[in-house]
């Protein structure tokens, strides 16, 4: 028997807009929703990426951690949609600027978001599963 399995999310959050730190706290929580200001960008491997200062998005992408390299300093860790095949197998890494009050390297502090999901622990379990935790 084929299953289908999906969540749905009930709201949309806001990290504060063109606030580095906020956004930097609410990455450590979850992957971050934000677009950047994305022009002629490829490349491979693992380098950091400088971008430009801006605040016109035009590109997607998910922010998933973020980190320190000795040579270029602080970075994003952002998962593209572009394939394995671009950037470090679909992730690339973009400075952080640690400037407030601005729109971030390559607007990525514009409108960062993401997805509210209000239920227990027991929605996400199989009925098979929850049949389980209700006898013990």
């Amino acid at each position: 028997m084929v299953t289908s399995r999906f969540v749905t999310i009930d709201g949309v959050g806001y990290v504060p807009q063109n606030d580095e730190m906020s956004l930097k706290k609410a990455v450590s929580h979850q992957p971050i929703a934000v677009g950047l200001e994305f022009y002629n960008l490829s490349f491979t491997g693992k380098r950091v990426f400088n971008g430009l200062f801006c605040s016109i998005p035009n590109h997607n992408v998910l922010i998933v951690g973020y980190g320190t390299s000795e040579e270029k300093g602080d970075y994003w860790l952002i998962h593209n949609s572009f394939g394995p095949a671009w950037g470090d197998e679909i992730y690339f890494r973009l400075k952080r600027s640690n400037i407030q009050n601005s729109g971030g390297i390559s607007g990525i502090t514009y409108n960062p978001v993401y997805p509210i999901k209000l239920f227990s622990s027991s929605d996400l379990l199989s009925p098979n599963v929850k049949d389980t935790e209700e006898r013990r």
